[in-house]
């Protein structure tokens, strides 16, 4: 009977670790993002009030969606997004949200809205070329694993994706 607590325990730790990280990776973006832009359109610097409660709301949401709290998730990353409009992550997450929900064209927008935001981010890319993928869309996901070979020259799994999209595509012989 031990086990049963002791794995209840670990799921538990990891959800924590897992919320820890997710709260460094956006500090470092946010601080990352006021040092590139320090005013914004207005000229008025960014309200660390607001900052701070985007943040709060964000782990909120990813608390909620850990949870299966779906809605209640999906309520708190629109309201991110209602104080950042240009907050990528939160869009990201609605669009796994939506995937979650095989809502996949709603993914889909809000994985784009994501990726136009910040092109460069590995993640969006490859959940972006994964979602063409769930929706048959092959030549969409090779552009995008393409793009991702091209950032990511090392990276042995993104040609292993590649070859699979070309494979379903009939493109090899």
């Amino acid at each position: 009977m031990l086990a049963p607590a002791l794995n209840i325990r670990i799921v538990k730790t990891k959800a924590l670790l897992c919320l820890l990280t997710l709260m460094l990776v956006l500090a470092g973006a946010d601080a990352e993002a006021q040092r590139k832009k320090k005013k914004n359109k207005g000229g008025k610097e960014k309200n660390e009030k607001e900052q701070f409660e985007l943040m709060t709301k964000f782990v909120d949401a990813s608390k909620q969606k850990m949870l299966g709290n779906f809605e209640e998730a999906e309520a708190l990353y629109n309201e991110c997004i209602k104080i950042d409009s240009k907050n990528a992550a939160s869009y990201y997450e609605l669009a796994n949200l939506k995937l979650m929900q095989n809502s996949n064209d709603e993914a889909l927008v809000l994985a784009n809205k994501a990726l136009d935001i910040d092109p460069s981010n590995e993640w969006y890319n490859l959940f972006l070329a994964d979602l063409h993928n769930v929706r048959y869309e092959y030549n969409m996901s090779e552009q995008l694993f393409d793009r991702l070979i091209e950032a990511h020259p090392k990276k042995i799994e993104y040609l292993y994706e590649l070859a699979s999209v070309q494979l379903f595509q009939n493109k090899l012989k």
